[in-house]
């Protein structure tokens, strides 16, 4: 897994840019393709976004492809908390020994 990129919060740093609050709105509110308390943060090369879950602050992806008609059926477990995501990164060069 990698991750592309964080989403901004308030400001889009060029016109493509998508804000965590859009992309919330768009993929639990509107399509109800993840469950209203995973908030995504990121987006990994894939497109997927990886959430942080309100209710018990974990880390999840989700894998839009695998939606059954459940929110559910898309998240998949990352980490324990953003603390232990954010630090398990590696640099791509760590990544594919380089």
């Amino acid at each position: 897994m990698s991750v592309k990129l964080f989403l901004p919060m308030k400001y889009k740093q060029c016109e493509n840019d998508i804000l965590l609050e859009e992309l919330y709105q768009s993929l639990a509110v509107e399509k109800k393709l993840i469950p209203l308390s995973y908030i995504p943060f990121a987006i990994d090369d894939g497109g997927y976004p990886y959430c942080i879950n309100a209710n018990d602050d974990k880390i999840y992806i989700g894998y839009l492809e695998d939606y059954d008609g459940s929110p559910e059926s898309t998240i998949r477990f990352i980490s324990d908390s953003l603390i232990k995501f954010i630090y398990g990164m590696k640099t791509e060069d760590e990544a594919y020994n380089l």
